[in-house]
């Protein structure tokens, strides 16, 4: 049996979403549609293929990233900043090349304060925590304790995220305060990272890398057991890590 609404992104839920929760804006001359929930936001950009953005151009989409993370993260100055997925696949890599490109900042402060505030002043613990298959540890078990250990008042969460159409792989980034349930793109569903697990306000961010094959003819079955991936993925996933990290730092910023 097919299943054409197993999705990650919230604007190819359908019929699940009411027009009234559902307003489409632009921000720096890119589309934004935003969906709001009893208690939670999501937003998705609509992006082109990474090569066509001229340097300009990316520096405005760095910027509209940057802005919607600081839109759902709370005024606090200590995060945790985990990048989920498996670095040695490509499709599932986004999150730990993320983290290669941020600087975690919380073990400076009281060595040297001056290059605390340098970077920023806000402490900075990032994580890479793969997946169980790797380390034997779910990923839920990792952040908690993780969070416990750095005390940090919210949590940034990175993952490759799994689209419904074709399109949108590689071309949009989705933003949510939702949480994310590790493993669910691939059905091998894990406990959710959420503020209802976790206890402090969440930010999850991420970019569709694969699609079902299933999603191209609702008249034939394929076998799941395939995805759809970018034959430019490489290219792709270094673009959008280099973006998401640039937002990040931008978005903590905004928050000093």
């Amino acid at each position: 049996m097919c299943n054409f609404d197993d999705t990650d992104l919230a604007i190819e839920l359908g019929n699940s979403i009411e027009k009234k929760n559902l307003i489409s804006f632009s921000l720096n001359g890119y589309e934004v549609i935003e969906i709001t929930g009893e208690s939670s936001v999501s937003y998705t950009v609509c992006c082109k293929a990474p090569w066509k953005y001229k340097k300009g151009e990316q520096e405005k989409l760095k910027l509209v990233t940057g802005t919607l993370i600081s839109k759902i993260l709370p005024p606090v100055s200590s995060f945790l900043i985990v990048g989920l997925g498996n670095r040695l696949i490509s499709s599932d890599a986004l999150g730990p090349l993320t983290i290669d490109r941020l600087t975690p900042s919380r073990h400076i402060r009281g060595v040297n304060d001056r290059l605390f505030y340098e970077l920023g002043g806000y402490e900075l613990a990032c994580i890479s925590p793969g997946v169980e298959g790797q380390s034997g540890i779910e990923s839920f078990d990792i952040v908690s304790n993780a969070l416990q250990l750095t005390s940090s008042r919210a949590v940034i969460l990175i993952d490759a995220l799994r689209a419904r159409e074709p399109m949108r792989v590689m071309s949009t980034v989705q933003l949510s305060s939702n949480g994310i349930m590790p493993g669910g793109g691939v059905g091998n569903h894990k406990r959710e990272l959420s503020f209802n697990t976790l206890g402090v306000p969440v930010c999850t961010v991420g970019v569709p890398t694969v699609a079902l094959p299933s999603s191209l003819s609702r008249e034939r079955c394929y076998n799941e057991d395939y995805f759809i991936v970018h034959r430019e993925q490489d290219i792709a996933l270094s673009f959008y890590s280099r973006l998401i990290s640039d937002g990040i730092s931008y978005a903590l910023g905004q928050k000093e």
